[in-house]
């Protein structure tokens, strides 16, 4: 990016713009969407595995951040358990979902395209949470650990 670029408020505002649109399909809404939608569809087993991957991922995440609590790269001030929660970084829960979904619809699919596809967009999702200085690269490589794991011990064992 230019210095140019970073002066121009047209650009920083799209730029802005478009990070937290990413961001946001690694958020609960869109996974809650997702699962809703394999539910609808009658992929019952897919539907189990994204119910069961969501609460092991919040589970795991929040022992992790229990043990290690960790001030995000743009500091959240708490006062209470969920509020310090949301404040620690490690790990990405974003990126721990991000990465899970990746995996679980990319096996589905079973294309190398899918596959392709699917893990760049984990990756722009692990990105953001970077830019947005929500996350250091130590929160999201964790996160994209912890979610390749919960989806291939799932992929496994259902």
């Amino acid at each position: 990016m230019t210095n140019k670029n970073k002066q121009d408020p047209v650009y920083n505002d799209f730029f802005q713009s478009f990070v937290r649109d990413v961001t946001t399909f690694g958020g609960t809404t869109f996974y809650a969407a997702l699962t809703l939608f394999t539910l609808l569809i009658k992929e019952y087993q897919l539907t189990i595995n994204l119910t069961i991957g969501f609460f092991l991922i919040m589970l795991i995440s929040i022992l992790a951040r229990m043990i290690h609590f960790k001030n995000r790269p743009k500091k959240v001030p708490f006062t209470s358990f969920v509020g310090k929660m949301h404040a620690s970084s490690f790990p990405s829960v974003h990126t721990t979902k991000a990465f899970f979904l990746a995996v679980t619809f990319a096996n589905f699919f079973n294309t190398i395209g899918t596959w392709i596809l699917l893990i760049t967009a984990a990756s722009f999702i692990a990105w953001s949470r970077i830019k947005l200085k929500k996350h250091d690269l130590a929160d999201v490589n964790a996160g994209t650990i912890l979610g390749l794991i919960i989806a291939t011990l799932l992929i496994y064992l259902l």
